[in-house]
């Protein structure tokens, strides 16, 4: 199992989630952080297979 490190938008603390296969993307999810508890949007999209994923984190509106 891989895992991905994320920053939270609210209170900055890095946290890691499971890393999505290159054959869901592409994933949005909505996840709360761990540490202040408030929901952020979670963007991940493989370009190739072979490298790292891109990934973006906003805050929930």
């Amino acid at each position: 199992m891989e895992f991905i490190a994320i920053t939270c938008p609210a209170c900055w603390q890095s946290l890691e989630i499971e890393s999505p296969t290159f054959s869901d993307q592409p994933i949005i999810m909505t996840t709360d952080c761990e540490v202040c508890c408030r929901p952020m949007v979670v963007t991940v999209e493989y370009v190739d297979p072979n490298d790292d994923p891109m990934v973006s984190v906003e805050p929930e509106s």
